[in-house]
């Protein structure tokens, strides 16, 4: 069990059926978007691609703790 659903367990006090809804769709982009990015991918180089993903992950996640200290985090 991974940090986001920690923080959604302990902070937003998730139901099961929440949790399951959560954990079912972290895996939706990679089935819907994973061939056309492949593609995309495959014909770019790697390095670049791969930092400017893992810094687009960095901020999406720099916003969870922002948006506790404001109040403001939700689970929808």
């Amino acid at each position: 069990m991974g940090a986001l659903q920690f923080t959604v367990v302990l902070a937003l006090g998730a139901s099961p059926l929440q949790m399951g809804t959560l954990v079912s769709l972290r895996r939706a982009p990679g089935a819907v978007a994973g061939f056309m990015a492949g593609l995309w991918v495959d014909r770019h180089r790697k390095r670049p691609i791969m930092i400017a993903t893992d810094l687009g992950r960095a901020a999406l996640f720099a916003f969870i703790p922002i948006t506790y200290v404001l109040g403001e985090l939700r689970i929808e």
